[in-house]
């Protein structure tokens, strides 16, 4: 489980919306290209992220920063093994949109939350079975 959530284009495969990820010269540094759909409103962004808080497979924080300064989310992922073939994941994202339009695009993600973070536990999922 640590191994896949601590690989950025791993991780990046994981997070709904995320089209693409490459790595800048950092080690805990990268660009995702993200689309978002909420509602009628549709939305690319670029954004780097970067690991903020790292403790091997216990927690690991990023932050996401648009390159237009319009859009910034931390994700924020703790794990605990429950069994040896099993851990638990808490996974919370906080996310912040600016401009004209962001009092209506944070309400929209906001209610759209709870849906976000169940694709993203399927996409985990899946990818956990797919690679045993």
């Amino acid at each position: 489980m640590w191994d896949l959530l601590n690989d950025p284009e791993q991780l990046s495969e994981c997070v709904p919306g995320c089209e693409e990820a490459s790595a800048l010269g950092a080690d805990d540094e990268w660009k995702w290209k993200m689309k978002f759909n909420v509602g009628v409103i549709s939305r690319h962004i670029e954004a780097i992220a970067r690991v903020v808080e790292k403790e091997p497979t216990r927690k690991l924080a990023i932050k996401l920063d648009s390159v237009t300064g319009d859009f910034k989310a931390q994700l924020r992922l703790e794990f605990a093994e429950e069994t040896p073939n099993s851990t638990r994941v808490k996974f919370a994202a906080n996310v912040d949109a600016r401009g004209p339009f962001q009092i209506v695009v944070n309400q929209m993600i906001k209610g759209q939350m709870d849906k976000l973070v169940g694709e993203f536990a399927t996409n985990v999922s899946s990818k956990l079975t797919s690679d045993s």
